[in-house]
């Protein structure tokens, strides 16, 4: 075949291509452009487990790796920067003690995260840088969130210990009222707990018989669910003794303590439940005392024995209340327990 011919046959085939369309050249700039896209380096994160004080994560890495973790109540506080090529978080004092945990655990793909702690009822911000075991560069993950379970606090009063009732020739005819409030409210706030005994839906002259040197189980128990972790509490008894008021003197006491008692109470005992903020007082006709308590709960996870993090967060603060009013002879104490517990 001769050259001539040879070039002949090439244009016909060609020809031929273009007419059934099957070849389109493009311009380069047309064509399409090979892109990289990195995938992320962590994924599959799951919360596996959160309580009021600690949370649990887990996830894995497309590569051997260190994560290190930033935890913090804004999205600001886990935020991260590029230095000199290098990702590291914007705020390093709130990477996490995990992270220490994760260095010494070295590289891997399967990684898990337990945070302890933490503020209960409270929304967390996370993320993640890390460091690959090849030195090649790692996409961070940013702002990822969780929520700690909200904190129960039951006050429990068990148990009413009476050491002297001040009645010589009987015993003591008692009203009890148990209060809760917030440790650092000024004033006279309202309390958050108000329990009494008996309780007033028993009638305006019920009332307990107790002796000295004798216990009455009360059970009086209410819960709270708060982030507050300061709290007093107020155990107040008042013990009748007397038959009858005067106006003048039922006038008294409501402006000495703001417990008021009516003319009536000489036909039924005291006639009215215990007030809030009574402290202690001695007249012809009652003897009041109020014993008091700090209570102060900490944000800890591990406070007492358990197989689980959610079994260690749960604790019990027993507490024993002594009041001995300087102005009379009636001494009583009360016993009882705070339970915490998170939900």
């Amino acid at each position: 075949m001769n050259l001539t011919k040879y070039f002949k046959m090439l244009t016909i085939f060609l020809t031929v291509i273009l007419c059934l369309g099957l070849w389109n050249p493009q311009p380069a700039s047309a064509q399409p452009q090979l892109r990289l896209k990195l995938k992320p380096e962590f994924y599959d994160i799951e919360v596996k487990n959160v309580g009021g004080t600690y949370v649990i994560l887990t996830f894995k890495s497309r590569h051997t790796v260190i994560p290190l973790v930033a935890m913090g109540e804004t999205l600001e506080q886990v935020k991260i920067k590029s230095d000199e090529g290098t990702i590291v978080f914007l705020h390093p004092e709130n990477m996490t003690a995990s992270s220490i945990t994760s260095f010494l655990g070295g590289y891997k793909t399967n990684h898990q995260i337990i945070e302890k702690n933490l503020k209960p009822d409270t929304k967390y911000y996370f993320s993640f840088i890390g460091r690959r075991e090849d030195d090649k560069p790692v996409l961070p993950l940013v702002g990822k969130t969780f929520t700690t379970l909200k904190r129960q606090v039951g006050f429990q009063f068990n148990t009413i210990e009476m050491i002297d009732d001040s009645d010589d020739l009987s015993d003591g005819e008692f009203k009890f009222g148990f209060f809760v409030y917030n440790m650092y409210a000024s004033g006279s706030p309202p309390p958050l707990v108000n329990l009494q005994t008996p309780p007033l839906s028993q009638g305006a002259g019920a009332e307990h018989s107790i002796g000295s040197g004798e216990n009455l189980n009360i059970n009086l128990i209410e819960n709270l669910s708060t982030d507050l972790r300061y709290f007093k509490i107020e155990a107040t008894a008042i013990d009748d003794d007397d038959d009858g008021l005067g106006f003048w003197e039922s006038f008294g006491i409501l402006l000495g303590t703001g417990i008021f008692i009516p003319v009536t109470a000489g036909e039924g005992g005291i006639g009215v439940g215990v007030n809030p903020h009574a402290g202690h007082g001695d007249e012809s006709f009652a003897e009041w005392g109020t014993a008091e308590q700090n209570i102060i709960i900490q944000n800890l996870t591990n406070m007492s024995e358990g197989e689980s993090y959610a079994e260690q967060e749960e604790y019990q603060i027993p507490f024993i209340m002594h009041a001995d009013p300087p102005s009379s002879d009636l001494e009583f104490k009360i016993h009882g327990q705070v339970n915490i517990s998170y939900q």
